[in-house]
């Protein structure tokens, strides 16, 4: 699995910003126009898709994770049947 960032109306300056305030060493793919956004269904932040290698999305999840374990424990099952 990779994990990467999807910057909803933000250019890569903000994004460096961001990336620098945060320490947020994933990569972050900027949506000036929200073309991605709108795609997806204008996902809420944070937003964030599994999916396989081929694409396929695997699982979603909208807004803050209140059982980070759990959360853990599903990511972990999915890579288990990859």
């Amino acid at each position: 699995m990779k994990l990467f960032g999807l910057s909803l109306g933000d250019n890569a300056k903000k994004i460096e910003a961001f990336k620098k305030q945060f320490r947020a060493v994933y990569p972050i793919v900027p949506d000036e126009e929200r073309k991605i956004g709108e795609t997806l269904g204008h996902p809420g932040t944070p937003t964030m898709f599994i999916c396989s290698k081929d694409g396929k999305v695997l699982a979603a999840h909208g807004g803050l994770i209140e059982n980070f374990d759990e959360f853990l424990k599903d990511i972990r099952d999915l890579h288990g049947k990859l």
